[in-house]
């Protein structure tokens, strides 16, 4: 992409040389109306280089326009492949083709054009025009300058042979306001010899206004348009792979622009027309991407990255035993420990003396090796009671088990109802 939509419009009466490509395919590629030597079109205006390739070679099939694309070194898979309204290049070549004729670079789009494939077809025509500039035959073309005000008019001839090597004709350029305005003012309408220096003309019109040259010369009379100018408003995708993250997460910011002088990701620097940035930011922030148009208008386009508070992990548990009627002996041994994904995430062990019959332990507070997050824990893990007497020891309780986790809040679970647990029980309970 440029950094203006200018254009330089050719029209080219050939002679009978060969040359890379053949006078035919020359004759096509001049249809085009545009030479974009300076590579200063938009896409869109590269779009309709494709258009007219399609318009003026009259390809019957698929396979014909594939043919001559790859003769000429054209990869033009990437346009046959697109699909308009079930119409696909292979299923109905015409119904197709003149749905690309009528579509704009916008419904293109839609369809699943490449922007990258435009650029590199038209980048590919325009080394193809290059060369067909070289051919015998009379060559007139337009050159704006940036401002689509200023141009100039040329007109060349390639000598047919050295017996005949100037031609003689006229220019004529029209609407009368921008014809007085041409210099040298004693060209226009004049008749006058050509040759391989040619003959140039500078021009000024306004942006708004279409220009015609007519040439009219012994070895032919080519014809063209200089359409009046549009400053085709920036195209603009801003997106990220995730607008809402947790706190501590990373995303990715990423843009394309088209028809854009200068584009700038605020707070940060002057960013190329396609491409991305990783941030991580610590709290909801709104990034904003500031493109400056082809005429020098800025617009601002934002995106909005919500962060989210962490999820709230483990943080605390203990474990509360209340004996029923048959005491705890002071030596035997109890270990709890909560499981989650095949780990210990919480665990506490103790003789902690005798429980006497129908009294509470009172809480015991468990070691959290691993803090897994509470709605993982939650339905997904379990509790572990071990029972570990020395001897004979029958002990009759009920027991609870209490988790905390960082966002403050608890889960709490009740077990037994009067269990009757004898030597080296084992409970395990989901949770």
């Amino acid at each position: 992409m440029g950094r203006y939509a200018c254009c330089v419009i050719f029209v080219t009466l050939l002679g009978g040389a060969s040359y890379a490509q053949t006078a035919s395919d020359c004759a096509a590629l001049m249809k085009f109306g545009v030479y974009d030597k300076y590579r200063t079109f938009t896409t869109e205006t590269h779009y309709k280089q494709i258009r007219k390739f399609f318009e003026n070679n009259q390809f019957s099939s698929r396979q014909q326009a594939q043919s001559k694309a790859a003769e000429l070194g054209l990869g033009i898979e990437g346009v046959l492949d697109l699909n308009f309204n079930g119409t696909s290049s292979s299923s109905n070549f015409e119904q197709w083709r003149q749905h690309l004729i009528r579509s704009s670079y916008q419904e293109a789009l839609s369809v699943g054009l490449s922007s990258t494939s435009v650029e590199t077809i038209s980048g590919r025509i325009t080394g193809l025009v290059e060369t067909c500039l070289t051919q015998k035959g009379v060559h007139a073309y337009v050159i704006p300058a940036a401002d689509n005000q200023n141009f100039t008019v040329t007109v060349d001839f390639v000598p047919l042979s050295s017996e005949h090597p100037l031609t003689t004709g006229s220019i004529t350029v029209t609407p009368s306001s921008v014809a007085s305005q041409c210099s040298p003012n004693n060209i226009l309408g004049q008749q006058r010899q050509i040759g391989p220096q040619g003959v140039s003309l500078s021009c000024r019109r306004l942006a708004t206004e279409t220009v015609n040259v007519i040439v009219n010369t012994q070895d032919g009379s080519p014809t063209f348009t200089y359409d009046a100018y549009v400053v085709p408003r920036p195209s603009i995708q801003f997106t990220a792979t995730r607008d809402i993250i947790q706190s501590g997460e990373t995303t990715r910011l990423n843009w394309e622009v088209r028809n854009a002088l200068r584009i700038t990701l605020v707070d940060f620097e002057q960013v190329p027309e396609v491409g991305f940035r990783d941030v991580t930011p610590a709290r909801t922030t709104e990034y904003k991407l500031n493109v400056t148009a082809l005429d020098g208008q800025s617009t601002t386009t934002s995106k909005t990255i919500t962060v989210t508070p962490p999820p709230p992990v483990l943080v605390g548990a203990r474990v509360h035993f209340h004996t029923t009627d048959d005491n705890k002996d002071h030596d035997t041994n109890v270990t709890v420990a909560i499981n989650y994904g095949g780990h210990t995430i919480a665990a506490v062990s103790g003789t902690w003396g005798e429980f006497p019959d129908n009294s509470d332990s009172g809480w015991k507070e468990m070691i959290v090796i691993e803090r897994p997050r509470k709605d993982a824990v939650i339905g997904a893990s379990s509790v572990r009671l071990v029972e570990a007497p020395v001897g004979h020891d029958e002990w009759h309780f009920n027991w609870s088990l209490e988790l905390t986790f960082s966002d403050g809040s608890t889960k709490r679970y009740d077990f037994g109802g009067g269990n009757v647990d004898y030597d080296r029980t084992t409970i395990t309970q989901p949770l």
